[in-house]
């Protein structure tokens, strides 16, 4: 079962893959398309991923200060 995703949405998936280092458009859109192909619990996990990494960031950040 394929799912139907707005072009708004896609984009917007793109321009935020592409704000990385190193990513341009095409990689950032050949990303989105790898992401919508995982289970949602493998996107989920990576998103959490991320958020934790940034709280830590940020609470190490403010220790240095």
């Amino acid at each position: 079962m394929q799912q139907q995703f707005s072009s708004t949405l896609l984009e917007k998936a793109v321009a935020e893959f592409s704000k990385l280092p190193g990513i341009g458009r095409k990689t950032a859109l050949r990303l989105v398309l790898f992401m919508l192909k995982r289970k949602s619990e493998d996107v989920e996990l990576f998103a959490d991923t991320i958020s934790r990494m940034q709280q830590i960031g940020r609470a190490s950040c403010r220790e240095r200060v």
